[in-house]
């Protein structure tokens, strides 16, 4: 890695090797070989140090979701076996009986001093939590190989290369943040540690990234900001649909706006449209993408990831990996790449409905900012869909609403409530449909 930076710091290579050669040198005592071992990571410069140290070596690494409570994280580490814990950041009450926490500051606290190379070479494999947005989270085991596959492939797509650097500014839990890693490694790039938007906003406006990763809302923000944005040669906007109205700003101001797909089972992004020029998507060298006969979104290629580990699920067999996701058109100009999944279509009174659909509707009123649609139970008509909302201002009434949906959806489709937006809905990259539906009795 070229560089490491953040506000008011920067780690030349040398400076990041030494870093890496301490902590290294500590883990070699406390840690086995091929042991697999836990990393409670914040956005931090201590938390890509240890990582490195651990791709090094050729650990499995179990990155802890920080979004999740004490009792889920405790009960995923007994069930993937860990004995030892690294942490990069204080954890709010989680303190799991029986396992060794290990304060990552003690780790870089070794006087010792080996002069080598951080290097791709190890056979590390990392073990993420999907974030179960549809459906229960899984465990996906992802290889070295995969990551330096999309690693490689990603950084020739969007010119990424020494003297370059990406603004880690998305959670290493999920793979769009960890991946960035691996990126900088492939390339001999930088990377620019962005904790809070402010730290994003000085970056840019200082010329220090020229590539960031965000999701649409992260994207809003900047746009309604007073940030300089012109000299980023990629903006790469992912983990949920971006909104036509977003698109079209950016592209007012001549912004390289890149929307993408990709799966945590794929080691990151594997589809990509330049939104500039209405140039069309494409699939990205390492992978392969087919559609079923039903259009659901079937994926394969080198930087697929290895199985599931949960007993009740089967560890991936074949060549291809069923995303259940849905698509019209892979290569389309303008429309979007997914329509929808298999597991959000509502059948109302035998007519499908898919809940994305009337998102996309609900969110280009000018008077709402997010909306979820779920499926309610119907004596009629088997389901309903029933809509929350998000507003941006002051509510409109349900009448409004209603006929503003009729001019663009089936009746069957237009759902019958609009209900406010829940107090303590979970924020993060993907809107969390697990939890209203958990909050309903459907």
């Amino acid at each position: 890695m070229q560089r490491l930076m953040g506000p008011g710091w920067k780690l030349a290579h040398k400076d990041v090797d030494r870093l890496v050669d301490k902590m290294s040198l500590s883990l070699s005592t406390i840690i086995g070989p091929g042991e697999t071992v836990g990393v409670y990571a914040d956005i931090s410069r201590e938390s890509v140090l240890v990582v490195l140290a651990l791709i090094r070596h050729g650990q499995r690494i179990a990155i802890l979701p920080q979004r999740e409570p004490a009792s889920v994280l405790e009960h995923w580490c007994h069930a993937l076996g860990l004995t030892k814990v690294l942490f990069t950041c204080a954890p709010v009450g989680f303190c799991p009986p029986g396992i060794m926490c290990i304060d990552t500051l003690q780790l870089l606290s070794s006087p010792q001093q080996v002069g080598r190379d951080v290097m791709l070479g190890a056979p590390c494999a990392t073990i993420l939590r999907t974030s179960g947005t549809t459906a229960t989270p899984k465990t996906a085991v992802i290889s070295e190989k995969a990551h330096r596959a999309s690693a490689e492939a990603v950084g020739q797509f969007f010119n990424f290369k020494e003297g370059d650097s990406w603004a880690l500014n998305l959670p290493l839990y999920h793979v769009s943040g960890l991946s960035i890693i691996f990126r900088a490694l492939a390339a001999n790039a930088g990377i620019f540690v962005a904790k809070t938007a402010d730290d994003l906003c000085y970056a840019v406006n200082e010329r220090l990234v020229t590539h960031l990763s965000l999701v649409p809302t992260q994207l809003k923000r900047l746009l309604e900001s007073s940030v300089d944005l012109s000299g980023l040669k990629a903006i790469i906007v992912g983990g949920d649909e971006l909104p036509e109205a977003l698109k079209s700003q950016a592209l007012l101001r001549a912004l390289p706006i890149y929307e993408t797909y990709g799966l945590t089972e794929t080691a990151s992004m594997i589809w990509a449209r330049d939104c500039r020029n209405g140039q069309a998507g494409i699939v990205l060298p390492h992978a392969f993408i087919k559609l079923a006969v039903d259009r659901e979104i079937l994926v394969g290629g080198s930087s697929l990831f290895d199985g599931y580990l949960e007993a009740d699920h089967e560890i991936l067999a074949g060549p291809l990996f069923k995303t259940g996701d849905l698509s019209d058109d892979l290569f389309s100009t303008d429309r979007p790449l997914i329509t929808g999944r298999k597991s959000n279509r509502i059948i109302v009174g035998g007519e499908n409905v898919q809940v994305e659909e009337v998102e996309r509707i609900l969110e280009k009123h000018p008077a709402i900012m997010k909306s979820v649609v779920i499926g309610k139970k119907d004596s009629v008509y088997g389901m309903r869909p029933v809509a929350y909302v998000k507003w941006c201002g002051e509510p409109i009434g349900d009448e409004e609403l209603t006929a503003y949906l009729i001019a663009h959806l089936a009746r069957h489709k237009i759902p019958t409530a609009f209900l406010p937006w829940p107090t303590g809905t979970p924020d993060g990259i993907k809107k969390p449909r697990s939890w209203f539906l958990s909050q309903n009795d459907i």
